[in-house]
């Protein structure tokens, strides 16, 4: 195979063989020590707030915050991965129609303990370590993680659902503005998600925002949501943070509590 061919596949076809023969599980979980990024559990389900016991495995994979999958076929879009990897693979285990795809974010510790169709071998994600190591090609392709402190599954944690006390608590922190986004207009391929209140961040002087991500630039953080269109409220930030407290302030105080756990100056 000539050196054109190798970037462009990112890995010989025999070594991708044998990872997806186990389901990406040693090639994600070598990738994740190597990057820092986020493992991800594809599984399918009828139910999407399932327990993973009672939910169909499919495959294992690392993503970054930007929608944007490293898979053992090289870098892939979120809606081609789904398209032209999970849906064969869900075709192919599932024999009902009536589910879903979903997936899920976990520690590597917590991955051992899953569920999954095949067990991770440390023999062989110590082999795909020394292998990805030595592909500088694929590795040029993926971004450094800004603030590698957060363990990534952490910062999946707070990016969706508890982004509001995790802004709250870097506010207090860090001294600076909380504020909700919201979103005015998407992007194609959020097309169907419902305008309105889409995120919160602290903003920074030098017009930067930050969230469980790290600092980075706001156009950043509006292109993980398919934002295209926003506007800021500060206001609706202190509502949403006040209507979860009148919710339960001991359920409240828990996530502000670990969101605190992973903020530094």
């Amino acid at each position: 195979m000539n050196k054109k061919k190798l970037q462009s596949n990112a890995f010989s076809q025999a070594l991708q063989k044998e990872w997806e023969n186990a389901d990406g599980v040693n090639f994600a979980l070598a990738l994740a020590r190597l990057t820092g990024w986020a493992i991800s559990v594809d599984w399918y389900t009828e139910d999407q707030f399932a327990k993973e016991i009672d939910m169909i495995p499919l495959r294992v994979h690392v993503e970054t915050d930007q929608n944007v999958i490293f898979d053992l076929t090289g870098k892939k879009s979120v809606a081609a991965y789904n398209q032209y990897t999970l849906m064969p693979l869900a075709q192919k285990r599932v024999h009902s129609g009536r589910g879903g795809i979903v997936n899920r974010h976990y520690s590597e510790e917590k991955v051992w303990t899953l569920p999954i169709r095949i067990c991770p071998s440390e023999l062989k994600i110590a082999n795909a370590l020394q292998t990805i190591s030595k592909n500088s090609a694929f590795l040029d392709q993926i971004p450094k993680r800004l603030n590698p402190e957060v363990p990534a599954y952490i910062a999946c944690e707070f990016s969706f659902g508890r982004c509001a006390p995790y802004a709250e608590a870097l506010s207090e922190i860090k001294n600076l503005p909380a504020v909700a986004i919201i979103a005015e207009k998407y992007s194609e391929m959020f097309g169907n998600t419902k305008l309105g209140y889409c995120h919160s961040v602290v903003m920074h002087p030098d017009g930067e925002a930050e969230d469980a991500w790290g600092k980075q630039p706001l156009q950043t953080i509006l292109n993980r949501y398919g934002v295209i269109k926003f506007s800021f409220d500060q206001d609706l930030q202190n509502r949403i943070i006040q209507e979860a407290k009148n919710e339960s302030m001991e359920k409240y105080n828990q996530i502000y509590d670990r969101a605190k756990c992973y903020i530094t100056l």
